[in-house]
Order: structure tokens, then C-alpha cells, then sequence
């Protein structure tokens, strides 16, 4: 109980009152069932909105990305080069190994966008019905094409960085400038994915609550 407590606020208004009121009455004396019904009730609902929260807030995130990088490998086949951060790597990748990278980034982040709000986790099978989930199987997809990715982009700008130190008199310096390409995709989706575990886990802590409800009627 002090668990959830702990990781919880109290909901606005009324209930926020009501769920003080409890949370004070707990502290001083046993709850009756239908208190302890009503406390976890407001857990419930409180979880629920921090969770549709979180996921529309970086479900959305994540569908922008993806309709960016859409839209780059878009601009890139019709006009190659003629994106700074395309022009980089002009002398070594042909436009197309580039275009598919720019596509992977953007199938990455609207799988990670699209599982996240796809994600309804059932109540008393917080964990498992979550894993076996085809969101939770699209949020593992876009991790690991994500990763596939990252590979290649940073492939990419070492092997520039190793070109145009061979040829140049004078180092070069390495572009960190494009080291959004490689990691931005790969952040995010992970960041879905730990939206949507975080949210499993509340939903959890509230239904393991509820499991824990003790039979107590007062006088």
C-alpha cells in the first residue's frame, strides 16, 4: 500500500480530497472493504490517465519522427544530395543505400509510435497480457530495425571520417553534427518501449493491490 502510495498523486478535485482523506484514515486505522475498494478505484483511474497520457504524448513524438523521415527518403529519391545531411555522404553511398536507411528510420518510429498507442493492457493480466501483445511485439520491431539502422549510419560516418582523412592534408573532424541520424530513431523507440512497460507496471502495482485487499468491515 505505501508502495503505491509513494509512486502516486492524488487525482484533482473531489478526488483528490477524498483520496487525502483515505490515504490519512490508512495511516491511523485499518480501511473498511468498501474504502479500500473505493482507494484502489481511484488508483485505477489515476493510472489510466497518466497512462493514455504518456501515450498519446510520445506515441505522437514518435508518429512525427516517422512521417519526417518519410519525408526525407522522399525528398532524397526525387533530389539526391541536396539535404545537407544527405550531401555528407555523397563521395562513399550511393542515393539509394542512403533513401533505405532514411525509410528504416522512418518505419522505426512509426512502428514504435503506432505499437505504443496500440497498447491496452488488460486488468489482472498487467505483465503478461502486455508481453504477448502484438503492440509490445511492434514496440521489440522497431527497437531492433531501429538498431539495424544506427549500425549503418554510424558505419557510415566513420567510414566518411576515415575517407577524408586518408585524402585530406589537414584531419578532418568527425560529424558529430549528424549524429542525430543514428540515434534519434533508436531513442525514441526505446523511450515507447519504456513508456509502455512503465505504464504495464502500474497497472499492475494497482491490480496486486487489489489482490491485497483485506477483508475488513468496521462498526
Amino acid at each position: 500500500m505505501s508502495e503505491v502510495r509513494a509512486r502516486t498523486r492524488p487525482p484533482d478535485g473531489g478526488k483528490r480530497r477524498r483520496a487525502d482523506e483515505l490515504f490519512e484514515l490508512m495511516d491511523k486505522d485499518l480501511l473498511g472493504v468498501e474504502e479500500q475498494e473505493e482507494l484502489v478505484q481511484v488508483l485505477q483511474e489515476q493510472c489510466t490517465a497518466q497512462s493514455h497520457l504518456w501515450q498519446r504524448l510520445f506515441g505522437c513524438v514518435a508518429l512525427i519522427g516517422g512521417l519526417f523521415f518519410f519525408g526525407a527518403a522522399l525528398h532524397h529519391t526525387l533530389d539526391p544530395w541536396s539535404t545537407r545531411y544527405t550531401a555528407e555522404f555523397r563521395m562513399s553511398w550511393s542515393p539509394h543505400a542512403v533513401a533505405l536507411a532514411l525509410l528504416g528510420n522512418g518505419v522505426a518510429c512509426l512502428a514504435a509510435g503506432v505499437g505504443l498507442l496500440r497498447v491496452k493492457v488488460p486488468l489482472g493480466q498487467a505483465r503478461t497480457g502486455y508481453s504477448k501483445s502484438t503492440a509490445a511485439r511492434l514496440l521489440l520491431a522497431s527497437i531492433v530495425l531501429a538498431q539495424v539502422c544506427c549500425v549503418f549510419w554510424g558505419w557510415a560516418l566513420w567510414y566518411e571520417y576515415y575517407t577524408l582523412k586518408l585524402r585530406a592534408q589537414i584531419p578532418p573532424s568527425f560529424k558529430w553534427s549528424l549524429a542525430w541520424l543514428p540515434t534519434s530513431p533508436l531513442v525514441v523507440c526505446v523511450i515507447c518501449k519504456c513508456v509502455a512497460d512503465m505504464n504495464a507496471e502500474m497497472q499492475h502495482s494497482v491490480t496486486d493491490l487489489r489482490s491485497k485487499m483485506y477483508n475488513y468491515k468496521k462498526l
